[in-house]
């Protein structure tokens, strides 16, 4: 990538507990014995605009369907100082799809149950 380029850049989320994410990165320069937390805390990278995507895909991957929805990012708070964190934007699970009343979901389903765009409501 070129230095100040925009980029799209893609994240999972297996495991839903809420939290936010960041981008960062540390110096190709740099020799692999200093790449350390302290390399990437230098390296922290701003967002562009205030819209992100949910993207969800059906269990063999050959369905997709991406939403634009907006992206609430934070900077004051943040460590290094100033630097962009933004809200996970799914809810942490409550309840499995099965109490959801979302149809085909399996009883103990929290997540995958929603990657499959037919059994979304």
């Amino acid at each position: 990538w070129k230095r100040g380029s925009v980029q799209e850049v893609a994240w999972a989320n297996n495991a839903n507990h809420g939290g936010g994410y960041a981008y960062r990165l540390c110096r190709s320069d740099v020799p692999s014995a200093n790449v350390t937390e302290s390399c990437f805390q230098s390296g922290h990278l701003d967002f562009v605009g205030d819209m992100q995507w949910l993207q969800t895909w059906n269990d063999n991957h050959t369905k997709w369907r991406r939403v634009t929805i907006p992206r609430v990012t934070v900077s004051k708070g943040t460590f290094p100082e100033g630097s962009q964190w933004a809200r996970t934007p799914i809810p942490a699970c409550r309840q499995t799809g099965a109490q959801a009343g979302w149809p085909n979901c399996k009883a103990d389903d929290c997540a995958s149950c929603c990657s499959d765009p037919e059994k979304t409501p």
